[in-house]
């Protein structure tokens, strides 16, 4: 079962904050504070999954690599932290990083071929 913290921030769909006029980015970085300011951290797979998207999405960029390294080294067989760190290696321009990912993800996932070959064929022209 998830922590407290990560049940407040996983239903940020739900609050009432949304009715106050929050943009997506305040609220992001809202589910960054909650998680941040409890004593409870992540600890599985998912929860940093979830905290790299987090940090993506307020460009924290090498905070979400690290968080989605974290996510893959609790399950290494997590396509999904695969594919989104090998988008965001490709978004910094580390191709070489990308590939390696997207590689893997294809590996863990082959009927996500039409989303990782673009990815793939991307960094192999830059490279």
């Amino acid at each position: 079962m998830p922590s407290t913290a990560w049940r407040i921030s996983g239903s940020w769909t739900q609050d009432p904050s949304l009715a106050s006029g929050l943009s997506w980015s305040d609220l992001n970085r809202n589910r960054l504070e909650v998680c941040n300011m409890s004593k409870e951290t992540p600890q599985t797979h998912f929860d940093f999954y979830r905290l790299a998207k987090s940090y993506e999405k307020t460009g924290r960029l090498d905070d979400a690599l690290s968080a989605y390294a974290k996510a893959i080294e609790l399950r290494q067989d997590y396509a999904h932290a695969w594919f989104y760190k090998a988008q965001l290696h490709q978004r910094l321009k580390q191709y070489n990083e990308a590939l390696r990912c997207a590689q893997r993800a294809l590996e863990l996932q082959p009927d996500w071929t039409d989303h990782i070959t673009k990815i793939i064929a991307d960094c192999k022209s830059k490279i």
